[in-house]
């Protein structure tokens, strides 16, 4: 069996960034590959539970990657967001 998912990101750089961050943990059973600002992930395993504990496994990896690239980048906050600062 096999799963594809396709996330758009920002840039190229953070698509980059978490495809690289994800290829520690893929075991062998994950793929994933930055195409511009595009992650390609796929998934394979032999059965639905299977593949369907991968995907888990991957997509919380995943987005423990996009909150770390959220706080290591500067400039991802939208204006106004920084409150309490230059006020009286």
């Amino acid at each position: 069996m096999r799963a594809e998912l396709r996330r758009e990101y920002r840039s190229a750089g953070e698509a980059l960034a978490l495809a690289r961050a994800l290829r520690p943990d893929d075991g062998g059973y994950v793929t994933s590959e930055a195409r511009g600002p595009t992650l390609l992930l796929s998934v394979e395993a032999k059965s639905v539970g299977e593949l369907r504990r991968t995907l888990d496994d991957t997509l919380a990896c995943l987005s423990a990657a996009e909150r770390a690239w959220e706080d290591l980048v500067p400039g991802k906050e939208e204006e106004g967001d920084e409150e309490g600062e230059g006020g009286g």
